[in-house]
């Protein structure tokens, strides 16, 4: 199995491939104003980047239909999105997009685009608490079970965790549930929690 790690970050699935045939479209020297307005408002979730009337505008200048841009504007979300949550260099990015699709102009309008914006973009998601609830506590106890009375080499190992979680401003209600893992299944756990605090470590 591949390592999660050497994974591409943006999974050619249809609908993605789709979206970069649209945003291949766009004339290059347009595209970085527009991406800017995207990355500025991203941290606003339930906000559009562009006003009803900027919309219609820039479907007719770029020449796309209604659906298309709607299209270019979920899809550049989605790249930004997931350069912020992966951290992502500015390099790291070029190398990703490159992997993709996309022309090489309209990659430099990403790349231009997060270098200019990226910083400030992840300092707003470090500051935004997006779960609900929050780790409390954590217990955990090793436990073995035997799939055969008559074969002690099948003991099998497993690791049982109790979770509570509850609001952050909350320290009365408590939610616990329970997880238990087998050796194999910890050791993948280990290896994206491993990943992801690689991530935290590259954003302080």
């Amino acid at each position: 199995m591949a390592n999660k790690a050497s994974q591409q970050i943006f999974p050619q699935t249809q609908q993605f491939v789709t979206a970069i045939e649209i945003i291949n479209k766009v004339e290059p020297k347009k595209l970085p104003k527009i991406l800017s307005r995207i990355i500025d408002n991203l941290d606003q979730r339930n906000q559009r980047p562009f006003s009803g009337e900027e919309e219609e505008k820039l479907c007719e200048i770029l020449n796309l239909e209604q659906q298309q841009f709607e299209t270019l504007i979920s899809s550049s979300s989605f790249i930004f999105d997931q350069s912020a949550k992966n951290a992502l260099k500015a390099t790291k990015l070029a190398s990703e997009l490159n992997k993709t699709s996309m022309n090489e102009s309209q990659i430099n309008g990403f790349v231009k685009s997060w270098t200019e914006h990226g910083p400030k973009l992840i300092e707003k998601l470090k500051e935004t608490c997006f779960a609900p609830t929050t780790l409390k506590a954590m217990n955990w106890s090793l436990q073995m079970s035997v799939a055969s009375q008559n074969s002690a080499r099948l003991r099998q190992p497993r690791a049982i965790f109790e979770f509570k979680t509850g609001h952050p401003t909350n320290v009365k209600n408590t939610d616990s549930f329970f997880m238990e893992l087998s050796m194999d299944e910890l050791t993948n756990l280990f290896n994206d929690l491993e990943q992801i605090q690689q991530q935290l470590d590259s954003l302080t």
